[in-house]
C-alpha cells in the first residue's frame, strides 16, 4: 500500500498560529496594521541535568547555563554573507547589568538572571554566595517570572528552583 504525503511548509507564523478564515485572523490582521511586529521572541528553558529534578541554583548548574548563554552570545551567524552575532540582532531594551561596564549585551531585552553576573563566566565562578546573588535580582515577583517552581523559606529568601 502506497501513501501519498501532501505537505507544504510554511514560515507564516500568522497562518500557524492564527486560526484561518475566522474574525480572529481578521481581528489580527487589523492590529497589524497599527502595531506591526518589530522583534521576534525565543525562550531557552534550562533544567537540571540530574534525573531527580533537583535545584538548578547550583553554581555548577549555573555556570551550565552562563557558558550556553555566551556560546550563543558570542557565536556568529551568517547570512547573504553577512556575520551576525547576538548583539547585533537583539532587540535593544536600554537595560543594564549590574556592572554598566559590560559589552553591549546588556543593553538586549534579555530577562535572565544571568545579568546578576553580567552575563561573564568570571564573574559567577568568583561569587562566593551565589544564592545571596539571587535574592538581589528583585521582587519575589521578578523571581518567578524568571524561574521554575521557586522555592522560597519563611523569610522571603529564594532557596531553589
Amino acid at each position: 500500500m502506497q501513501y501519498l504525503y501532501l505537505y507544504t511548509n510554511t514560515l507564516d507564523y500568522q497562518q500557524l498560529w492564527v486560526p484561518q478564515n475566522t474574525q480572529a485572523e481578521v481581528e489580527q490582521e487589523q492590529y497589524l496594521t497599527y502595531f506591526p511586529p518589530t522583534s521576534r521572541f525565543e525562550n531557552v528553558i534550562a533544567t537540571s541535568k540530574n534525573t531527580d529534578n533537583s535545584n538548578i541554583l547550583t553554581k555548577d548548574h549555573l555556570l551550565d547555563v552562563m557558558n550556553m548563554h555566551e556560546s550563543i552570545q558570542f557565536g556568529v551567524s551568517t547570512y547573504d554573507n553577512e556575520e551576525y552575532t547576538l548583539t547585533d540582532l537583539c532587540t535593544f531594551s536600554g537595560g543594564a547589568c549590574v556592572d554598566p561596564t559590560n559589552n553591549d549585551v546588556c543593553n538586549c531585552l534579555i530577562v535572565s538572571v544571568l545579568k546578576m553576573w553580567n552575563y561573564n563566566v568570571t564573574t559567577l565562578e568568583d561569587d562566593t554566595d551565589v544564592m545571596s546573588t539571587l535574592n538581589n535580582y528583585g521582587t519575589r515577583e521578578d523571581l518567578e517570572g524568571v524561574l521554575g517552581a521557586p522555592v522560597f523559606d519563611s523569610n522571603g529568601q529564594l532557596v531553589s528552583a
